[in-house]
């Protein structure tokens, strides 16, 4: 019984040696799925069963997905691009406001006379 163990080591050993002697062109062994109960042992095996509609719906996940990025992206830009305007928008009506309040002040103080005193004070009514 040793003997037998001792003989299939040996050719187990032999069989490495072999296999390391072609590194370089071996032949990859076919992928297989150890989950599956009776995995596809070649490519024709594999493409038998193959059902294209799970690419494709891995595809249109992924373009949804990639979407749905742009589409936020897009959306806070222009959100910020709005709020920015209406910054500006709200400065200029302020500052055009303040011009209009100076101009119509200076007018107004213009209009009204000045009085001096003979003590030299101004009187301004």
């Amino acid at each position: 019984m040793y003997a037998s163990e001792a003989v299939q080591h040996q050719y187990q050993q032999q069989q490495k040696r072999q296999r390391g002697s072609c590194f370089p062109t071996c032949k990859t062994p076919d992928k297989r799925d150890f989950m599956d109960s009776d995995p596809p042992r070649t490519t024709d095996d594999f493409y038998r069963h193959y059902d294209p509609w799970i690419g494709i719906g891995t595809a249109i996940i992924l373009a949804l997905f990639f979407i749905l990025i742009a589409f936020k992206t897009f959306m806070t830009w222009f959100i910020r691009r709005i709020t920015i305007w209406r910054y500006r928008y709200q400065k200029y009506r302020e500052k055009s406001k303040m011009d209009s309040n100076l101009i119509n002040h200076t007018t107004e103080s213009i209009a009204m006379t000045t009085q001096i005193a003979d003590n030299g004070h101004i009187i301004v009514s």
